[in-house]
């Protein structure tokens, strides 16, 4: 955390304007790691932005935290959706594939690895 906290951006993307630190599970954050991305937050200059994830309900987090951030809630793939994905990637049989996607309920990583396993 400390590492992220103070690499507050001494270097440009050579890629784009813009430099973006993505976070995974902010929820699995304690109360003083959720201090610390504050004060990152705050020291962030223009052409930086902040993405955080979770998979929990976002009242996990502090009310300090979730206040200072825009939460979006993303939205599970239909099964003809997940099913299209799978077979855009993967050359097995239509009828397993949907099969996966109908059980997998919108979880794309448990469809991914079902379907991984099925072809062995």
């Amino acid at each position: 955390m400390r590492r992220a906290r103070d690499a507050t951006g001494a270097y440009a993307s050579m890629f784009g304007p813009w430099s973006i630190k993505v976070v995974n599970e902010l929820d699995r954050c304690s109360k003083d790691a959720q201090d610390m991305l504050l004060t990152y937050h705050d020291r962030m200059r223009p052409g930086h932005a902040f993405h955080g994830t979770t998979n929990l309900d976002v009242t996990s987090l502090t009310e300090r935290f979730q206040t200072r951030f825009q939460s979006v809630r993303l939205q599970p793939p239909e099964n003809g959706l997940l099913a299209a994905f799978l077979a855009r990637r993967w050359d097995a049989p239509i009828s397993i594939i949907r099969q996966i996607a109908e059980g997998a309920k919108g979880n794309v990583r448990a469809a991914m690895a079902d379907l991984e396993m099925w072809m062995g």
